[in-house]
């Protein structure tokens, strides 16, 4: 229960981070002050270092002799570590900008702000080619919403009209003013389809379960990334990786400094590498086999059905994938095949990036828990007999 309270502890910390400009893509994190931060915490370190050596040396306490020697040991580690990761950041972040098609440079020139501006510049690549990555499917996530609300609406407008038809019979009973007769007909619906069902009655919804359970809570998932997308970066720069070092400088919170120092890469390294070396290339390859870049039109709509997109468009909604949903919700009149292809257009790219973000979550997981190993930690995968990976 200890090691937890003190893991939810920097996730306390971070809800006090003010938030400010977030939404963009490009992480407001400066390189040279999680640098400086992280130099700090060793210092920190050092100094407990320090701190033990004269006191062994004045008290003549062989078994703090002992001890300062070793910690100097973990402290120049937790100094690899540091230098280790922001190296590995730079390199990953010119190996993003020549993925993204962006010049990228490995190379230093130039005097001491030439080189640092270089490396800054170098390191946004990562972030800016992951940050671009999430809005984009943001961006694709919300039309795809609007495009399947819209089909839905057209499909529930159509089965929403319905007409009667009766015949009456009279029966000639001679009473004064009083007429007797009976009625025959039925009532019907306009428009009637299982297969276009958007509503469960009992049963599944093809279309409702897939707006329900895949692309709502995708939608969801990739608007939180887009708006915590540089917060996300910079909790793990600034804010686990020091935290963790300066807790490698106490032995017996060793453990969980290695644990708060392989989560902080996690968030800054692998978590945005994993967006660019793996998402990106299986969604552009998946994008160019089924052409996704160009949006399908909405049908052409003869007579009434055509008079209520004219409505919509130009009296109740502008424009947008909206109306083009609507548009093939009520072509569903005509043919169920416009609707469904305009259904599975939209259901590639969301059942693609559902399935990456399974990967992302256990091949992330894994990762960081094996970087954390390395470090004397643990990284906590699941909750009770429930594990993630």
């Amino acid at each position: 229960m200890r090691h937890k309270a003190l893991l939810a502890f920097p996730l306390l910390l971070a809800l006090l981070i003010p938030t400010a400009g977030a939404a963009s893509p490009s992480p407001g994190v400066s390189l040279l002050e999680s640098l400086s931060l992280a130099s700090l915490a060793i210092l920190f370190s050092l100094t407990l270092v320090a701190l033990a050596y004269m006191l062994g040396e004045v008290l003549r306490i062989e078994s703090l002799k002992k001890w300062y020697r070793g910690e100097l040991w973990e402290t120049a580690k937790s100094a690899i570590i540091v230098i280790s990761v922001f190296a590995i950041l730079v390199i990953a972040s010119g190996i993003a900008d020549a993925l993204a098609g962006q010049p990228a440079s490995f190379t230093l020139s130039g005097n001491a702000v030439t080189a640092s501006n270089q490396i800054t510049t170098n390191f946004l690549g990562l972030s800016n080619t992951a940050g671009t990555y999430i809005q984009n499917e943001n961006d694709w996530a919300g039309t795809a919403f609007d495009g399947l609300f819209g089909l839905t609406y057209g499909v529930d407008l159509l089965k929403s009209f319905s007409f009667s038809l009766y015949v009456p019979i009279p029966l000639p009973i001679p009473i004064p003013d009083v007429f007797f007769g009976f009625m025959f007909g039925s009532n019907a619906n306009l428009y009637t389809s299982s297969v276009m069902d958007t509503t469960a009655k009992g049963t599944s919804s093809f279309i409702g379960d897939y707006i329900s359970f895949i692309l709502l809570p995708l939608l969801i998932i990739f608007s939180m990334q887009y708006q915590y997308f540089s917060t996300i970066i910079f909790i793990g720069l600034s804010l686990f990786l020091p935290l963790g070092i300066i807790l490698r400088a106490v032995p017996i919170l060793r453990p969980l400094g290695g644990t708060f120092i392989a989560i902080g890469i996690g968030l800054a390294l692998v978590y945005p590498a994993l967006l660019v070396a793996l998402n990106t290339p299986v969604t552009n390859f998946v994008d160019s086999i089924f052409s996704l870049q160009a949006s399908p039109a909405a049908p052409s709509l003869p007579g009434v059905l055509g008079i209520f997109t004219f409505v919509f468009k130009y009296v109740y909604i502008p424009a947008g994938s909206f109306l083009t949903g609507f548009g093939w919700g009520l072509s569903s009149l005509q043919s169920v095949f416009g609707p469904l292809n305009y259904v599975s257009y939209t259901l590639i790219d969301v059942l693609t990036q559902f399935l990456l973000l399974i990967f992302d979550l256990v091949l992330g997981l894994v990762i960081t828990g094996d970087i954390a190993k390395l470090l004397g930690g643990r990284l906590p995968t699941g909750i009770g007999k429930f594990k993630i990976a």
